[in-house]
């Protein structure tokens, strides 16, 4: 019912390694460019999405960002899933607010499409990132998804409320 929930595949769910904790939290790797293991998301359902204890945020779905020139970049993992259930390479932000200098190097020569939740927090923190990687970046795009979603919306409810490929480029 989650992966309903959520849009997101069995298939997809799998490659990413879901799993479930001991207090019956979905839980998520998040891993860096040589494949360890930097967080573990946890998602409780009706609750945010929030970072193990202690450790350093990192990219989401970094492995699409290194093998590709063109990304989507999302506010959160389940946005990239998402997105990734459509056909798009993309890497998810831990938050709107949270992008590290040390990351602008990932995205050095590339064409980032920023596609951020709808609110006051998803716009702000789409500038903060483009001007972040104005001098990076190959081209950047904000991409705006519809008013009509309503506050706080995203990608995933986009799809999942019947938006089209092409509506969304």
């Amino acid at each position: 019912e989650f992966a309903k929930e959520r849009g997101l595949s069995a298939a997809t769910l799998k490659k990413y390694k879901l799993g479930l904790d001991k207090e019956g939290n979905f839980t998520l790797p998040v891993y860096d460019a040589e494949g360890r293991v930097r967080d573990i998301r946890r998602k409780q359902i009706g609750k945010d999405t929030i970072s193990s204890v202690g450790v350093d945020v990192f990219l989401f779905g970094i492995q699409d960002l290194l093998a590709n020139a063109e990304i989507f970049l999302t506010e959160g993992e389940w946005s990239k899933l998402a997105l990734e259930e459509q056909g798009y390479s993309s890497v998810g932000v831990p938050g709107a607010n949270v992008f590290k200098d040390e990351w602008l190097p990932f995205f050095r020569d590339k064409k980032v499409n920023i596609v951020f939740d709808l609110d006051s927090g998803g716009e702000n923190g789409a500038k903060r990132i483009t001007e972040k990687l104005s001098s990076i970046a190959k081209e950047i795009k904000v991409i705006k998804l519809p008013q009509e979603l309503g506050e706080g919306k995203d990608v995933r409810n986009f799809f999942n409320n019947g938006g089209t490929k092409e509506q969304f480029e």
